[in-house]
């Protein structure tokens, strides 16, 4: 029942962003095709995801960002939430909103802070193929057009002239991507 949801949901996403996509804009798009960011994360619906973006050996863009979420360095997204809040600025309060989102998304997806009901640190279990089906969820409910990641970076981006997906692709993977945006 919940996988029929979470396809459902899916699809509910899709269909809202292929309507959005068939509206005339009034600037070009960033994406290469009008393609939704996210409509199905379980690849089966064809030429659904990113035209041309792609992460490692060839799975969607999607996966391979929260696969850098996961794996960024707490400290490292912190500091720079700490950089943000010390400049003051506005732009700088906006970039802080998305670094928190960061940080939040992080923590989740590692399991960094949970406990079972005694208290203790629980670590990933061996096999996982439950944690995997929940982490696929969570990728779909941060980087979902109306999910928290997304909301909370949707102003950066703005700020750096680029989507959204593309600009948290381009923060989780270092400054090579940051030059691209041409906000080095």
């Amino acid at each position: 029942m919940k996988t029929l949801l979470a396809i459902l949901i899916a699809l509910s996403i899709c269909d809202i962003n292929a309507a959005l996509a068939q509206q005339p804009a009034s600037r070009p798009r960033a994406e290469a095709s009008p393609r939704p960011l996210i409509c199905d994360p379980l690849n089966l619906l064809p030429g659904c995801h990113i035209s041309g973006q792609s992460g490692a050996n060839g799975q969607p863009v999607e996966l391979y960002i929260w696969d850098k979420i996961v794996n960024a360095a707490l400290p490292d997204l912190q500091y720079a939430s700490a950089l943000a809040a010390s400049a003051g600025t506005p732009s700088a309060g906006v970039r802080k909103q998305c670094w928190d989102a960061l940080i939040a998304a992080n923590k989740t997806a590692s399991g960094t802070g949970l406990k079972d009901a005694n208290g203790n640190a629980l670590t990933k279990p061996d096999p996982h193929l439950f944690v995997d089906v929940e982490q696929l969820a969570e990728v779909i409910d941060n980087l979902a057009p109306s999910g928290p990641l997304f909301t909370a970076c949707a102003g950066a981006a703005q700020l750096a002239k680029t989507n959204t997906l593309t600009f948290i692709n381009a923060i989780v993977t270092g400054a090579s991507g940051l030059a691209a945006l041409g906000i080095t």
